[in-house]
């Protein structure tokens, strides 16, 4: 009996190694061998406790060896193992692996059974009928497996309570399957009511030999925990195994949220982006687009096979290159943090104004299948900027250019007109005074446009007053009315008075060459179809004329706008982006190109700025926008 004893303390020790040797090669292997060993150790130790069967598992003259699950002592090591090494998650897993073993191997055993002819004519052997029988063997079975099954699940309580009192490693593993043994023993005893097949009780020296073992295999596994370098002495919950059950019971819940809220912070990042985004087949058909998108090419995108590579074109306006960007996006499909970038093409789409933009072309795939995702950044405000900022460059140039000109002809003006003075008090025949009166007039012309070019320049005379915007305009208005009753001219202005600070002069100068222009570009027809407007109004957010404004950080409540209007021949683009330039006229000899020139110095010069619409044949609309002077005290020269 002795020699037996031994052979089976021996043998749990082997099986116990065994077990954390597939659980030290479980990165290599996988848990699934272990899993499987754990299960079959479990059927067998359920089996083995069964009264009716256990003198079927049991060497005669040793009875007490396998009795009261002795297999079931690895499983309950190796599932403490996966607690102090993998945490509660891991333990779940293990008590829902044997529940599922438990439930598949009566599903298997009486499945196997039902293909037997079991009738009282056959000779069926005694273990074979036992199985049959749900009373002696199912539930049994089933009661004792569920019972050792809630026993794991209650171990990790006591097993956390003396891991947080700092007790080893191996004292915790013995003090706890000591104590499942001791209740699964009891349970056993209480749970025979069969009183034809009498429970064996252990000998003392069964007992001890187990003690002894379990000390061994303890100490052994508390030497493995410590070279693998697991062991957790953290204080955790000791009720953790269970909160987190109810936690994981809850995990698919949440992730179907989560899944839902990712969908929807997808969804709402796609449509509301303000980049065009498309997702795009090799030959360009598109597959789905944001809202943006979707806005701005219309209807047509809702067609079968749409296609976006009709309107990209490069900004020469010759079609864009696909091919070639598709070929290079095959290149990058397995790095997708490359892309292809592609700035300043054209979008042009029929009935709609071309759209500058940034093409993106990056990689995606979908079922193996690859795939565009195609971004489109529209750049057309930042162009307009652009061009913007160059233009007043520009005039900057040759502002600084017209003014050194303009001083240095106004001093060569100053030497004639003083040698004409002194000329005219000389004794003069009669036939020289009209040549000395012609070089006079001409002395003044060219003052005159000496003036006009120090006035695009920025450096003729300033004098600044608070002035009441409405009767300086009016006053232009009045004096361009004179003499002109060939068109329809209204004049429109709020009756509260509005007031800038400027130089008088040169406002009514301004505001009148904009009229006299405006006059010059009607065409030829009636009186009633020949119209030109001047109005004043208070600045508003929603004016397209305010996109234009060269300080983002201006407040329209703060400028006052001067709109003149006529519904004459308009300007082509060409045009328009040079009419402030000095010299630039479209009257042939009868200008001199420099009446928008002036005016545009000048109302820079007052803080303000110009914004010129017209098409051809749509008339045109200068729109001057001044700064609101809010000082109520009154000032020198105030015009009220």
């Amino acid at each position: 009996m002795y020699s037996a004893i031994l052979f089976a303390v021996g043998e749990l020790i082997a099986l116990v190694l065994f077990l954390l040797t597939l659980h030290w090669l479980r990165r290599a292997v996988g848990l699934f061998p272990m899993y499987l060993l754990l299960g079959l150790f479990f059927i067998y130790s359920q089996l083995s406790i069964i009264p009716p069967i256990f003198s079927y598992f049991s060497l005669t003259e040793t009875p007490d060896v396998l009795y009261n699950g002795f297999l079931m002592i690895p499983v309950i090591l190796a599932f403490l193992l996966f607690y102090e090494d993998e945490g509660t998650l891991e333990a779940q897993r293990i008590i829902f692996g044997l529940m599922v073993a438990t439930l598949g191997f009566l599903y298997l055993t009486q499945l196997i059974l039902s293909q037997f002819n079991l009738g009282p004519d056959k000779a069926v052997p005694e273990f074979l009928a036992i199985l049959s029988q749900d009373d002696i063997f199912t539930r049994p079975f089933l009661c004792l497996a569920f019972f050792h099954i809630g026993l794991l699940l209650v171990l990790p309580v006591p097993y956390q309570l003396t891991r947080n009192l700092h007790f080893p490693v191996a004292i915790s593993l013995w003090l706890n399957t000591a104590l499942f043994l001791a209740v699964s023993y009891a349970f056993q005893a209480w749970f025979n009511t069969d009183a034809s097949v009498p429970i064996v009780r252990m000998q003392p020296i069964v007992w001890v030999a187990w003690g002894v073992a379990l000390i061994i295999v303890c100490v052994g596994m508390q030497f493995y925990i410590s070279i693998a370098g697991h062991a957790n002495l953290r204080k955790n919950q000791p009720l953790g195994i269970f909160k987190g059950l109810f936690i994981h019971l809850q995990s698919a819940a949440r992730m179907r949220q989560s899944v839902e809220e990712w969908e929807g912070r997808y969804q709402a990042f796609f449509d509301h982006a303000t980049d065009m985004i498309f997702l795009v087949e090799k030959d360009g058909s598109v597959i789905n687009a944001n809202r943006s998108a979707l806005n701005l090419l219309g209807s047509r995108s809702y067609s079968e096979g749409f296609s976006i590579l009709p309107f990209l074109q490069n900004g020469n306006g010759t079609p864009f290159d696909w091919e070639n960007a598709w070929q290079s996006l095959r290149g990058n499909a397995l790095l997708p943090e490359k892309s292809l970038s592609c700035p300043n093409l054209i979008l042009s789409i029929p009935d709609h104004a071309p759209v500058n933009i940034d093409l993106n072309l990056s990689a995606a795939r979908d079922r193996d299948q690859l795939l565009g995702v195609l971004i489109l950044r529209d750049t057309t405000e930042q162009h307009r900027v652009e061009e913007q900022l160059k233009h007043s460059q520009r005039l900057e140039a040759l502002g600084t250019l017209a003014g050194g000109v303009a001083h240095d002809f106004n001093n060569l003006l100053l030497g004639i007109q003083a040698s004409a003075e002194a000329m005219r008090r000389e004794p003069l025949s009669p036939s020289s005074l009209p040549l000395l009166d012609n070089i006079e007039d001409a002395t003044h012309r060219a003052a005159d446009l000496t003036q006009k070019l120090l006035g695009f320049a920025r450096k003729g005379k300033y004098q600044p007053q608070k002035l009441n915007i409405t009767h300086v305009a009016k006053h232009a208005a009045t004096l361009f009315e004179v003499g002109h009753k060939t068109f329809t001219f209204k004049f429109l202005a709020p009756p509260e008075p509005i007031y800038v600070l400027g130089d008088e002069t040169q406002l009514q100068q301004v505001i009148l060459n904009l009229l006299l222009n405006a006059k010059d570009a009607l065409k030829e027809g009636s009186v009633e179809d020949r119209k030109v407007t001047l109005r004043i109004d208070l600045a508003t957010e929603d004016m397209p004329e305010w996109e234009e404004r060269p300080d983002r950080k201006t407040h329209p409540e703060d400028y006052v706008v001067l709109r003149v209007k006529d519904n004459g021949k308009g300007m082509s683009d060409e045009v328009r982006s040079h009419i402030f330039e000095p010299f630039y006229s479209t009257k042939g000899v009868k200008g001199t190109g420099l009446g928008l020139s002036m005016a545009y110095g000048c109302i820079t010069n007052h803080q303000g700025w110009m914004h010129v619409r017209s098409g051809l044949d749509k008339g045109s609309e200068l729109t001057i926008f001044l700064p609101i002077c809010k000082d109520d005290s009154p000032k020198k020269g105030e015009n009220s």
